[in-house]
């Protein structure tokens, strides 16, 4: 009888500590890994934006603040997508999204060095009129000098997969945090787009023609992308990929051209000017011929 009373107590405490667990894990999981996976979508974006300035010898601290605040925006979002569902695919879906971004990076950094221009995804998917086709073999000799910097692209994806896991899971979260977070990024992103559309320098670019190369450079890849998304959907024109040689043969036809046109103004005013003369010289003659008379 001793036996079995203290075996039931035994069970009796089990149960007890079984269902303390119970109630104690929502909260607990609702804790676990909530801000500090969003502050790694952040970091990483800073990391990519910043050694996308270093490795294509752009100005580093140039307009500096809207790439931060562009990686700002994504991390967040990205944050709220990850924290919709189960540990297991929130993991899945950040190791996708950190190896899409990471190589995205890395391609257009290969393709500014190579080509001294950015492409735009459209392009790329696009093959942007057989580039990618006609220019393989120097895109290969590119990828292969540039081994380091798609290592140092892909490196915050190895650390996750490695450290992930353990010390930044993610449970599932209530839709408000979700709504929360995706709220924050719209207003981070309204007021990185009024900003970068205020600088008078490249306020053209926010007009009729966007010209992604130079919008990228002026305010970082991700800011580039999504205004090219969004003036894809507004219908407005994109210059895409121009190659260096051909931006040199546009400016020189544009030298020429002005040159023309500054040569025909010359000789129209020149051709003015003898018609005036030849008028004046006419009155004069008139003139002579009606006082001699």
């Amino acid at each position: 009888m001793e036996r079995e009373q203290a075996r039931k107590g035994t069970e009796i405490i089990k149960e007890n500590e079984t269902e303390q667990k119970t109630t104690e894990d929502p909260g607990e999981k609702h804790k676990k890994g909530s801000f500090p996976h969003v502050l790694f979508f952040v970091a990483v974006f800073i990391w990519d934006e910043i050694l996308l300035r270093i490795f294509t010898e752009t100005v580093l601290f140039s307009h500096l603040l809207f790439p931060l605040l562009s990686a700002i925006t994504l991390g967040l979002f990205c944050g709220a997508v990850t924290s919709l569902f189960s540990e297991k695919i929130n993991y899945v879906l950040t190791v996708l999204i950190l190896t899409v971004v990471s190589v995205f990076f890395a391609v257009e950094c290969v393709v500014r060095r190579t080509y001294q221009t950015y492409m735009t995804l459209s392009s790329m998917l696009a093959g942007s009129g057989n580039v990618l086709g006609e220019f393989r073999s120097d895109l290969i000799t590119a990828v292969v000098h540039s081994f380091h910097v798609i290592l140092l692209y892909l490196l915050p994806v190895i650390l996750y997969l490695i450290f992930g896991k353990r010390h930044l899971p993610v449970q599932r979260k209530k839709p408000v945090y979700c709504l929360r977070l995706a709220a924050a990024a719209v207003v981070v992103g309204l007021l990185t787009v009024a900003g970068e559309s205020s600088f008078s320098s490249v306020s053209q670019l926010f007009r009729e023609q966007y010209e992604y190369d130079t919008t990228t450079q002026a305010f970082g890849l991700i800011s580039g992308t999504l205004l090219d998304f969004s003036y894809s959907l507004s219908g407005k024109k994109t210059v895409s990929f121009v190659s260096a040689e051909e931006k040199k043969d546009v400016a020189e036809t544009e030298n020429v051209e002005r040159e023309s046109a500054a040569v025909e103004s010359v000789q129209t005013d020149g051709k003015k000017n003898d018609d005036a003369a030849d008028g004046e010289q006419k009155a004069g003659s008139a003139e002579i011929d009606e006082t001699g008379s």
